[in-house]
C-alpha cells in the first residue's frame, strides 16, 4: 500500500498521470502493495504482471488539444499558437477524461501549407516548454496544429505526435485527432489515429471513410485533415468533422469545439483555448462547431 500512499505531490502532466494510473491499479487490485511483484491473476489462467507491465494495459484514452486555420494572416497563426500552448499548459478540463491531470504534456506538432512553402513538424517535447520558432509565411494559410496528452506513456515519441501524414495516388493527406477508436489489430507500436489514417487511405478519402471511423469512435472522432490533391493546379483543402459519444457535463464540455473568424481568416478550436485564460481575443464570432457532418474550416 506504501508504494501509492507516498506518491509525491503531482507537479506536472507525466507524474499526475502515474498518480492516476496508480490510483486506478490499486481500485483493480487493493492488496497488491509491491510494484516487482504480480498483482492477482484474473479472468486469464496463469496470467501475471508487474507494475510496468500493467501500466501500458489500463484503458487508454488519448485526449488532446488542437486548431485548425484557413486564412491569409501569419499573425492569426501566431496567436493561435500562443493560445494552445496556454490551454496544453493548464487545461481545466481535461480532468474529466483523465483524472488528476490538466496539462497535455506528450508531444505536439503542426502541419502548414502557405504560398511559399509546406511545413509539417512533430517532436514529443511539450508544446509549451519548446520554443521553437514558426517559419515566415506567406499568401494563403491552411494549418493544424495539435498538443497531444498520452495515457499509455509506452506511446511517447515523435513519431506518436500528430498530424500523421500519409499518401496515395491522387492526394497526401495530413491528419489530427483527439479522441479514441477501438483499432481492431492494432499493433502494440501504434496508435489508434494512425490506424483512422490507415481507414482514410484505404476508402480513398475521408468521407467515405467516416461510416467505419464512427463505428468503432469510443469517445470521440474529432478531426482535422488537410488535403493537397497530387494533380496541378489543384487547391489544398482543409476539413473537420466533429463527433463525440459522451453526455456526461463534463466530457461533454472537454470534447465541444468551435469555430471563429481571426482578423484573416477562420479558425477551429479546441473548448479550452476559447477560456479567457487563453487569452486569445483575435478569436471572435465564436460559434459551436456543425457535430456530425464533415465542414470546411
Amino acid at each position: 500500500m506504501g508504494l501509492f500512499r507516498n506518491l509525491p505531490a503531482a507537479t506536472s502532466g507525466t507524474s499526475r498521470w502515474m498518480a492516476s494510473a496508480s490510483a486506478r491499479v490499486m481500485a483493480l487490485s487493493p492488496t497488491w502493495p509491491d510494484p516487482n511483484k504480480s498483482p492477482p491473476t484474473s479472468g486469464v489462467h496463469g496470467l501475471t504482471l508487474t507494475l510496468r507491465q500493467w501500466l501500458p494495459k489500463l484503458p487508454i484514452i488519448m485526449p488532446c488539444r488542437m486548431f485548425g486555420y484557413d486564412g491569409l494572416s501569419e499573425s492569426d497563426v501566431q496567436d493561435l499558437h500562443a493560445a494552445l500552448r496556454v490551454a496544453c499548459a493548464d487545461d481545466p478540463t481535461l480532468a474529466a477524461v483523465a483524472p488528476n491531470c490538466s496539462a497535455h504534456c506528450h508531444g505536439w506538432g503542426y502541419v502548414i501549407h502557405a504560398d511559399n512553402g509546406l511545413f509539417h513538424y512533430r517532436t514529443a517535447r511539450s508544446i509549451y516548454t519548446d520554443d521553437i520558432v514558426l517559419p515566415k509565411l506567406e499568401g494563403r494559410i491552411r494549418a493544424i496544429f495539435h498538443g497531444r496528452y498520452a495515457s499509455n506513456l509506452e506511446l511517447m515519441g515523435h513519431i506518436f505526435s500528430h498530424p500523421f501524414v500519409a499518401a496515395d495516388d491522387k492526394q497526401t493527406i495530413y491528419f489530427a485527432h483527439n479522441g479514441g477508436v477501438a483499432a481492431p489489430g492494432l499493433p502494440e507500436r501504434k496508435v489508434d489515429s494512425e490506424w483512422a489514417l490507415d481507414q482514410v487511405i484505404a476508402r480513398g478519402g475521408l468521407e467515405p471513410a467516416l461510416p467505419t471511423l464512427k463505428e468503432h469512435t469510443k469517445s470521440a472522432l474529432n478531426l482535422l485533415v488537410l488535403t493537397i490533391g497530387r494533380e496541378k493546379g489543384t487547391p489544398a483543402a482543409l476539413n473537420y468533422f466533429h463527433y463525440f459519444k459522451p453526455k456526461e457535463p463534463g466530457k461533454v464540455e472537454y470534447y465541444r469545439m468551435f469555430t471563429g473568424t481571426m482578423p484573416g481568416g477562420r479558425a477551429l478550436v479546441s473548448s479550452t483555448m476559447t477560456l479567457p485564460a487563453a487569452k486569445l481575443k483575435s478569436l471572435t464570432n465564436i460559434q459551436p462547431a456543425v457535430f456530425d457532418k464533415l465542414t470546411e474550416v
